[in-house]
């Protein structure tokens, strides 16, 4: 009773192993493509050689971007992002000037005191203060002008 059982099991076992194979062959002459039904393996067909011609076409035309040059690299060295070369403009502007409105007389003829350059300077309207003029005194602050346009300096400052 057990032989007639192991015989069916191998038999079994055997049947499997067939379809299997045949599925790994199955599989393999597929992802081969055209070459593999012709008569010759070696000398693929007209068609697959258009189908692959248009396939590196379009695969050289949407992979490369404009200007790159599609240099390869070798995939076990550690990446190391190429430096971008810094361009410098031909006339970088000076930042605003560095004042600290210290205090505020609101009177007739309105003045401040401010820090500029490591001193503190009594400044009306119209005073110049480095290359730039103070053109308002109000209780918020003082407004200057240089070159670059008009700057709100608080007080009291914020910090």
């Amino acid at each position: 009773m057990k032989r007639p059982m192991i015989v069916f099991l191998i038999i079994v076992a055997a049947a499997a192993v067939y379809v299997a194979a045949n599925a790994i062959v199955e599989s393999t002459d597929v992802t081969r493509g055209a070459a593999t039904y012709c008569a010759d393996p070696t000398a693929p067909s007209e068609e697959a050689s258009s189908e692959l011609g248009d396939l590196l076409e379009h695969v050289s035309t949407s992979v490369l971007a404009e200007g790159d040059e599609g240099i390869e690299r070798d995939p076990m060295v550690p990446y190391k992002a190429p430096v971008k070369k810094q361009t410098t403009s031909q006339a970088s502007a000076p930042p605003p000037p560095s004042i600290r409105v210290l205090a505020l007389i609101l009177d007739e003829s309105p003045r401040a005191v401010v820090r500029y350059g490591g001193a503190n300077l009594a400044v009306r309207v119209g005073d110049s203060i480095g290359d730039a003029r103070v053109t308002e005194i109000e209780g918020d602050g003082i407004r200057v002008e240089d070159s670059q346009g008009v700057h709100n300096y608080p007080y009291p400052p914020r910090r």
